[in-house]
């Protein structure tokens, strides 16, 4: 558990402004997600997209409801900085959600981060 504090605390101090200092970075790429839930509209799916990293971005997030969910291991112990690039339809609201489980018993600490969409480019 003690490690799961470290990442939410990185979590909030990240969306704060503040970095730790010796924070590591795991990038995890939009397209590269574990399960799904899609209830409609667009396809959950990928576009080609040279402007993100990876040259690619998720696409079809667009019914209230729908989600992806990925999976990263924290090989080592530490501090973890949390770098959220998030883009979305202009004036669209969005609802991220952080969930940090540090060890095998399954207690999460959850962390929302709710922001606006202001376009794709």
């Amino acid at each position: 558990m003690r490690y799961a504090m470290h990442m939410l605390l990185a979590a909030l101090l990240a969306a704060a402004g503040a970095v730790p200092a010796g924070a590591q970075t795991i990038e995890i790429e939009a397209e590269a997600y574990d399960a799904c839930l899609d209830l409609g509209g667009t396809a959950i799916g990928t576009a080609l997209d040279p402007d993100c990293s990876g040259n690619y971005l998720l696409e079809g997030l667009d019914v209230a409801g729908e989600w992806t969910e990925y999976h990263v291991a924290a090989l080592e112990p530490g501090i973890y900085q949390p770098r959220l690039v998030c883009r979305g339809n202009s004036a669209e609201a969005y609802r991220l959600v952080l969930v940090v489980t540090g060890d095998v018993s399954g207690a999460a600490d959850t962390t929302e981060f709710l922001f606006t969409g202001v376009g794709y480019g």
